[in-house]
This record gives structure tokens, sequence and C-alpha cells, in this order.
């Protein structure tokens, strides 16, 4: 929880939120009883496993195993920290929240930064709409067929030569040199500050929320580099965004289709063809945190890179990442010597043909593999099943794996039994379809009961203390619990949460406490914390025992010592007399 939001204030925007309205702005949730669940976003999968109790205030996924409130939910869809989350849900609910000196300060820098950023963006697109020094960008958009519409659209710009203009414009807008430099759209030279960006074709790099970051600059011509970017700064990671996010994100969500891209070229034309789906990864290989940030709004992610070996490379590498992000992966193949670019300049119907019918990563591979591949020989057979084999044992669909197993013994010739053997032998496991709760242990139950029943809670208090929990980060749980007062409403998630101690210990909790109502009685508590409250004193009893009878033996302790009458009380205690 964020120190500098006051807990209170986080409950009462918790309290005042309704977690399955807002959750229903983002999947699509079914009743049954008095919960709702419904396809997890943040995995592939057919059957819901995403289970949502209002009563309790939380949601939690039993396929995979994260959960939270509805905080955490809204952070996890839009990317937002966690302060900017409570500030967007506390407006919403009407909750004015009072903000540390040092969190507005923080606040303050930060939103400068963006005012900043924001300034130079509109500087670069006013030079290449309506400046002559623009000229050679509107000239370059023209050659390579983008409209005056989608430049607006992407705020593209142009940078000038000279490179000290944009200093210049900064300062007088009263923003200080560290400000520019640290947002870093202008450079430390000899001569003194410098822009960074000189005679290129400006790409404003945004986040989700269309707030700018960054700038990608094109050389035109032959100069080098031909591609030139802004460094990375406190808010500005290249491996945590995708350009052209801040566009996509709906139409993908719509659609539940997201076109990866390579380049900002191919983004933008492929937009104006009619593919406003379409984002790319900034300048490097596709990370697991821009797959992350893709499944956010959808569970099906189209590669659409360069047809040529380093493209076709790319893909199997980027389909990888995706895979293991938990989105199924498609390839759509480009005509020889076409990229995504130059095809929805030449040919949009042709490209939005190629994408709709795209093929598997496996299917893909083979083709690929069959061009540089003798499938006549026994040697080549091998090769061909020692590449793919990796790549069919990473689906986690059972159907799916079984499916490309066929096709790659139709191929081959090798017999499905053999293939399923090596499979078995060196691949992962496909995932059974379902995921379902896991079996609670006797602590998790006896919480998840009281969390539930909390009139049971004085009985378990007798019996029970915090001390006799057997797992550390269990004990804050018991202690929240066990300090309640008299009450017979469930237990909510945002109670148990000032007392979380470690990380991932939200999501266990939800796991608890988004189980199916236990079948049990107030006999049936009463058992769970005698058994808990007996297996610590055996432990107790055991270390005792080693402690005390040496000690007796060699005389260094009486009967009368404290250690010793424990001691002796606890075995009375498992010899037929019962504690009440």
């Amino acid at each position: 929880m964020n120190s500098r939001i006051p807990e209170a204030t986080v409950d009462e925007i918790l309290r005042r939120c309704d977690l399955v309205e807002v959750m229903g702005r983002y999947v699509q949730l079914r009743r049954t009883g008095r919960k709702f669940v419904a396809l997890c976003p943040f995995h592939q999968e057919k059957t819901p496993s995403l289970h949502v109790d209002p009563e309790k205030g939380l949601w939690h996924c039993f396929g995979c195993k994260v959960g939270g409130t509805v905080l955490t939910f809204v952070q996890m869809m839009e990317g937002l920290n966690f302060r900017e989350v409570a500030l967007k849900m506390a407006a919403e609910v009407g909750i004015h929240v009072e903000i540390s000196r040092e969190a507005a300060e923080e606040d303050s820098q930060r939103e400068r930064a963006f005012n900043l950023l924001d300034r130079v963006a509109g500087y670069y697109h006013e030079l290449l709409l309506r400046s002559p020094l623009g000229q050679p960008g509107r000239e370059y958009l023209a050659e390579r067929r983008v409209s005056r519409e989608t430049a607006e659209r992407f705020r593209l710009g142009w940078a000038p030569e000279g490179g000290r203009a944009l200093a210049r414009k900064l300062e007088q807008a009263g923003f200080s040199r560290q400000e520019s430099l640290e947002a870093g759209v202008l450079v430390e030279r000899s001569s003194g500050l410098r822009d960074l960006l000189r005679n290129r074709l400006v790409f404003p790099i945004c986040d989700t929320q269309g707030r700018v970051l960054a700038f990608g600059g094109r050389a035109l011509g032959d100069a080098q580099p031909k591609y030139l970017n802004s460094p990375e700064s406190a808010f500005y990671s290249k491996r945590m965004h995708l350009y052209g996010i801040h566009l996509a994100r709906g139409p993908i969500s719509r659609g539940d289709q997201a076109v990866l891209v390579e380049g900002y070229f191919d983004v933008v034309s492929l937009h104006q063809a009619g593919i406003p789906r379409a984002v790319a990864s900034l300048g490097t290989a596709l990370t697991p945190e821009q797959a992350n940030l893709l499944h956010r709004y959808t569970r099906t992610a189209v590669l659409a890179y360069d047809s040529d070996p380093a493209g076709q490379q790319a893909t199997l590498k980027g389909a990888e990442i995706l895979e293991e992000a938990g989105l199924r992966v498609l390839v759509a193949t480009m005509p020889e010597g076409e990229d995504p670019d130059s095809l929805a300049r030449k040919d949009s119907g042709a490209l939005t043909e190629q994408i709709a019918s795209a093929v598997g990563v496996v299917e893909f591979q083979m083709d690929c593999l069959q061009r540089s591949i003798d499938l006549s020989t026994p040697e080549g057979k091998e090769d061909f099943v020692r590449e793919v084999l990796p790549s069919i044992g990473r689906i986690r669909d059972s159907a799916r794996q079984d499916a490309y197993v066929r096709r790659l013994a139709y191929r081959t010739g090798i017999s499905e039994q053999k293939l399923h053997w090596r499979l078995r032998r060196g691949g992962r496991k496909p995932e059974p379809a379902r995921q379902g709760p896991r079996v609670l242990d006797v602590e998790e139950r006896l919480l998840h009961l009281c969390a539930t029943n909390p009139e049971w809670v004085a009985v378990v208090r007798e019996i029970v203390s915090v001390e006799m929990v057997s797992r550390r980060e269990m004990r804050p749980l018991f202690a929240a619990l066990l300090g309640l007062g008299k009450r017979t409403e469930p237990v909510t998630l945002a109670e148990f949460l000032p007392h979380l101690q470690e990380e991932g210990m939200v999501s266990r909790l939800t796991e608890i406490l988004a189980q199916e109502p236990l079948q049990s009685t107030l006999e049936d508590v009463r058992k769970l914390a005698v058994s808990i409250r007996d297996r610590a004193l055996r432990e107790r009893l055991e270390v005792l025992r080693e402690e005390v009878l040496p000690a007796l033996d060699a005389g260094r302790l009486d009967l009368e010592d404290p250690l010793c009458q424990e001691y002796f009380q606890l075995r009375r205690h498992f010899h037929g007399r019962v504690m009440q």
C-alpha cells in the first residue's frame, strides 16, 4: 500500500467503488450465485477462472494466481502506478485525497516533465505542418503517402537543422537546463546545450494515456544513424512501452487482437490503411514487459514482421515471448520483398487479407524450414523435428498441441506416437484446460471460514494465539482476524491489506478468500483451531525435551524450574488430559 495516501482514504475509496461495475468495463462478468466469473484478461483461457466476490471486495484468478482489489485490477489493466489509480478512482467516487508535501513536490516535478515533453511535441508538430522549415519533412511524408490527417493523429513532427532552436524555446518557456537534460530532449556539448534531434522526422512516443514520454527521430536520405531515440529517463524505459499503444488500445480491446510490427512507419501506415490495432516495439527486440502490456488488452497477437531471414528469426523469438505472457500468437507473412509499410502503401487490401489469414507460429516455422531443409533425407527430417518440436512443446493447450503433432507427423512421415514420446521426454507438458482452486491447508481453511463467518472468531480466539500459527507470513492475517470485534458480515480484503508484510501476499490472500464457501460448522472450526494449537504445542514439547532432559540429568535444572514445569505440563496434555 502506498504510504503517501492515508490508509483510511484508501479504505474509503475501496468501500465506495463498485467492484463489479468497474471490472465490468474491462471484462464480461457472469453472475454465479453471489459471485461473478469471467475470462481472465491476464492469461489465455477458454474456461473462466477469474472469480469476483463483491461482498469481500476482491477478485482472484485461479489460473494465473493473481488477485487483489478494484485498485489492483485497474492498475494492471491501465498500466498505472498505485497513486495514479487511487487518485483516478477517488475522483470517480467523489473523494478528496490529501497529498503530502513530498508527494506534491514529486507530482509537480513529474507534471512539469510531462508539460515540457508535450510542448516539445507541439513545437515539432507545428514546424512540420506549418513552417517553411518543415518542408523537407512534408515532402518525405508525401513520398511515403502519409496523409496530413495521419500526421496529425500521430502528432508527427520535424526537428530542424541548427540544433539550438529547441533549447532557446524551452528556456523562454521557463524550463531549467536540468529539466531539459533530464527529459532527454537536449544534450550537453562543449559548445553548450544542443537539441538531441536535428534534421529529422519526429515520432512522439506516448504511454497508454497518451502522455508524451520520449521521441524517435528518423534521418532523411543516407544520414546516420537512421533512427535516433530519446535516452531512458526516470519515467521512460523503452522495454516497458509500445509505439502507438495510446491510439491502438481501444481497437485492440474491442477486436480482441493486436497486430505487432517492427517500426514506426509500419504502425503509421497500418493505421492509415484501416488497421488501427497496430503497435511496435521501440527499437529493440520484443520484451516480456511489452508482451504483458499487450496482454492487458487482448488475448491474441498477430506478428507482421519483415519477410527476410532476420524478420523470420525476430518473429519466432517474439512469438516465444508472447506465448510466455499467455497470448495466442498468429503470424501474417509478407510477400517476398515487402514489409507491412510498403504493402500497406501499395495494396492495403492485400495487407488486410494477409493479417486475416495469419497462421499459427508452428505452421509458420514449418513453412520457413521446409524451404531450407531437405525432408527427403533422414538427416533433414531429424533437423526439421529438432527445430519444430520445442515450439510445439510451448503450446499450453493440449488440443492445439496434438493438432500440430499430427501436422509435423504428416510433413516428416514420423509417427505421432514417436513424436509424442519425444515431446514428453524433452518438452513442456500442456497445461490442463481448466485450472481450479487448490486445496487449502489447515491454517488457510480456518482463515477462510472465520473471514466468511466472523461470528466464529470468538471461539477460535479462546483456542489459538497468533504465535501458534506455523507460517510467519500468515501471522499478521490471524492477528487481524483475532482482533475483530463482534460482527456478522464477512471480512473484506481491504481490512486485511494494512497487515500484509510480504510481496505476493495479496494474491495469496485473495486465493484463500475467493474460495467457494466451505461446508463447515462451528464444531469443524473448533477442530481446526485445536489441530493448529496442538501442532504448535507438539513442536514446543520437542524443543523442551531436547533442552530439559539433558539439563535434568546433568543437575543443571531442578523440577521447580519454569522450563521443567512447562515441559511436564505439555506431557500431561498429550498423555490423555485434554486442554479445554
